[in-house]
């Protein structure tokens, strides 16, 4: 993984959950508006940890783009009583429900 916005913010997120104070860099990440999200989504995703880096994030609602915020406020936030590594697809459903187009790429397969 290069150097990168993405994995700054990553990588900060995480030492939120561990250590704390560290909202005022991650505030000022976010404030710089140039943050891939799609390139930060695989990189949580890739290292399974998207929940966590969900409770981080929930308390920047106000720095996060205004369309996601739109969707979230419309369907709600991920359930935190949902069955673990699920209530992403419990929100996809939600979003589909609502209108959204939901967008995804093929899963990757492992070569033996």
């Amino acid at each position: 993984m290069t150097n990168s916005r993405e994995k700054a913010l990553f990588l900060t997120s995480i030492k939120e959950l561990i250590y704390g104070e560290r909202k005022k860099e991650i505030a000022e990440l976010l404030s710089q508006n140039k943050i891939d999200w799609l390139r930060f989504k695989k990189i949580v995703i890739y290292h399974e940890l998207l929940p966590f880096i969900y409770l981080v994030l929930k308390d920047f609602s106000s720095l996060l783009p205004q369309d996601l915020i739109e969707c979230l406020k419309d369907v709600g936030f991920l359930d935190e009583d949902f069955n673990l590594f699920m209530e992403d697809v419990d929100m996809a459903i939600r979003c589909r429900r609502k209108g959204s187009i939901l967008a995804g790429e093929e899963p990757s397969a492992l070569n033996s």
